[in-house]
């Protein structure tokens, strides 16, 4: 096991508390507060083996409840007794697979309940005709604990729409993928950190994927990879060959920190920047030797983190350092236009035109120090430069201001256009230039022009 089962009495009493919560309540309440009620929830739905014969009640034989509990409680059993003799897999989010039963369990505990009596004795002379009443006690609670339920789970569901994420709630990765969507350029690479992420990403990820694979597989074969970007994923760092029971298709496996380096360099070398996908990546990687690697070798120009319980971050990490500051040279396209205040585009790199979006990295050089901070804009144009789509940003996504760029230093970034879904077929035009982060106006060139025409293009090709 890549992680140490907790002591039985510890499971044990975990699962009283936020087991029965959330099966009554969901996982959008703390259970420490709502476990009385969750766990009067069980007791009642344990009173559907009372229930009576009636065309009221589906379960009018006691088998029928055995039945329904041995649904919900068989698969909780196992997975305790596997996670204290083989691994750990024991989650309160697993008993949603298995909490069908349960409504209807409560539903006839409650229907049970109401049915209950409590007799009352009357002196003679106080006695009414027609003899001894039963008074709805049963009645009277199930109408109570009914309110109550209702009333608790309206505050869970409330929880769940604002504040979703203090909770045991699903962390926003369709966010962080996106943002990688949003961000990743032609020559850019994707690492994930977890095991478990990886899914995830596949489904959110709306575009093809060039190859996905482990570190420890990388470089792929030439002819395993296809149109689109490499997603790469680590492993246990110096952990046990045991791990994922040496299936070369598990998520987890092991692979020794020499390897992990190794791998990552050559990722490095290959690649303008690394888009890192994190996620309880101390499991993968206790001792922190992939984030100190990166951190060594890298330059982190991207830190965002998202809302949900495993703290999920995206980061880019710019590999300039390891080729001395320079990045991936030469450009695909090279393309040489001098702007004013010591700024000169060399050239870009482009996804083929015909995919949506369409990513561009482009390529400049600082002759001199800049002497204010230019945003950077790839603008897409039809024939009579009407917009078409459009991308404005400050390079390196803000943390390489044009003003700190020294004399000699090669500066890239990447741009991401998306098109409109009914673009119409025609002739188009992709063109860059600068203008003043603060002011709006436009950095002209030195030979007047405010603008480079970067190419002319058929869309679709």
């Amino acid at each position: 096991p890549w992680r140490e089962p907790l002591p039985l009495l510890t499971l044990l009493q975990k699962l009283g508390m936020e087991g029965v919560t959330a099966l009554s309540l969901g996982q959008s309440v703390a259970p420490e507060v709502w476990w009385v009620l969750g766990f009067t929830t069980l007791i009642i739905a344990l009173l559907a083996f009372r229930q009576t014969p009636s065309h009221h009640c589906v379960l009018q034989q006691p088998w029928t409840a055995g039945f329904l509990w041995a649904l919900l409680a068989g698969p909780v059993i196992l997975i305790l007794i596997l996670s204290q003799l083989v691994t750990p897999l024991y989650h309160v989010r697993y008993l949603n697979l298995y909490s069908g039963p349960f409504p209807i369990l409560l539903a006839a505990g409650l229907m049970a309940l109401a049915r209950m009596r409590l007799k009352t004795s009357h002196p003679a002379s106080q006695r009414p005709n027609h003899g001894d009443q039963p008074f709805p006690l049963g009645f009277f609670l199930a109408g109570v604990l009914f309110f109550l339920l209702v009333a608790a789970s309206l505050i869970s569901l409330k929880h769940f729409h604002t504040q979703r994420y203090t909770y045991e709630a699903a962390d926003d990765l369709r966010g962080a993928v996106q943002t990688i969507h949003q961000h990743l350029g032609p020559r850019d690479a994707i690492l994930i950190n977890a095991g478990y992420l990886y899914p995830a990403f596949l489904v959110y990820w709306p575009d093809p994927i060039g190859w996905i694979g482990r570190l420890s597989e990388y470089p792929p074969p030439p002819d395993e990879v296809r149109p689109g970007p490499m997603v790469v994923m680590t492993g246990f760092v110096d952990g046990s060959p045991d791990i994922g029971w040496g299936d070369p298709q598990s998520d987890f496996f092991a692979i020794s920190r020499a390897e992990t380096e190794d791998r990552l360099l050559r990722l490095f070398q290959d690649h303008n920047t690394i888009w890192q996908l994190r996620g309880y990546d101390t499991v993968n990687d206790p001792q922190g030797i992939i984030r100190a690697w990166l951190d060594h070798h890298g330059e982190l120009i991207i830190d965002q983190v998202f809302p949900g319980t495993s703290y999920v971050r995206v980061q880019g990490w710019r590999t300039a350092p390891v080729r001395g500051g320079q990045p991936l040279w030469p450009p695909q396209h090279p393309l040489q236009a001098t702007f004013e205040d010591g700024i000169r585009l060399e050239g870009f790199d482009n996804t083929p035109t015909g995919d949506t979006p369409l990513r561009l990295t482009l390529y400049w050089q600082a002759l001199t120090r800049p002497s204010r901070s230019y945003k950077a804009y790839v603008h897409w144009l039809t024939e009579d430069w009407r917009m078409v789509a459009q991308d404005d940003v400050l390079p390196g996504f803000g943390a390489l201001p044009t003003e700190t760029w020294e004399p000699g230093q090669i500066i890239e970034t990447n741009f991401v256009l998306f098109p409109p879904a009914d673009l119409a077929p025609g002739t188009y035009r992709l063109v860059t230039g600068f203008y003043d982060a603060q002011t709006g106006q436009r950095l002209p060139l030195i030979q007047g022009e405010s603008e480079v025409t970067l190419t002319l293009f058929d869309y679709p090709p």
